[in-house]
């Protein structure tokens, strides 16, 4: 989302939350990743958006969208990574990436039955996020997307 300038508040189209409050926050200001294994134990982390969105998050990667000026324009924050595998397929050693969502159940392509489980996010993950939020601050400065009430 972009962080757009109303009083105090970030405007996040679905969810307003305060410019200063929880791991978004706090990676908003500080211009640090936050890689959360157990959002339990961490001290930025507000509960209050698992309420409003129905959500029971337990991990997250949090990475701040900076512009080429050096502005913090947003962040990036992934919830809950999961990891996959299917169980008795031995011709793809184990793990298949073709399979589909179906009304919140997982259905293998070939019919096996894949097991779901929730992992945490590595430093492979911390790259990859970097990367595509670099990108992301190119394009939106590119297609004038940073106006005047946007930070």
């Amino acid at each position: 989302f972009l962080a757009r300038r109303r009083g105090s508040l970030l405007d996040a189209r679905e969810f307003s939350i305060p410019w200063d409050s929880g791991i978004a926050g706090y990676v908003f200001m500080a211009q640090k990743i936050r890689n959360v294994t157990d959002v339990n134990k961490d001290p930025y982390f507000d509960a209050e958006m698992d309420r409003k969105s129905g959500m029971n998050t337990t991990s997250i990667l949090c990475v701040p969208i900076v512009s080429r000026s050096g502005a913090t324009i947003g962040v990036v924050q992934c919830i809950n990574k999961i990891s996959h595998s299917l169980i008795g397929d031995s011709s793809s050693g184990g793990t298949d990436e073709r399979f589909n969502f179906i009304k919140g159940s997982i259905k293998s392509k070939n019919s096996s039955k894949i097991s779901i489980s929730h992992t945490v996010f590595s430093k492979h993950d911390e790259q990859l996020a970097e990367c595509i939020t670099s990108i992301a601050a190119v394009s939106i400065e590119n297609i004038g997307g940073l106006k005047d009430d946007y930070i």
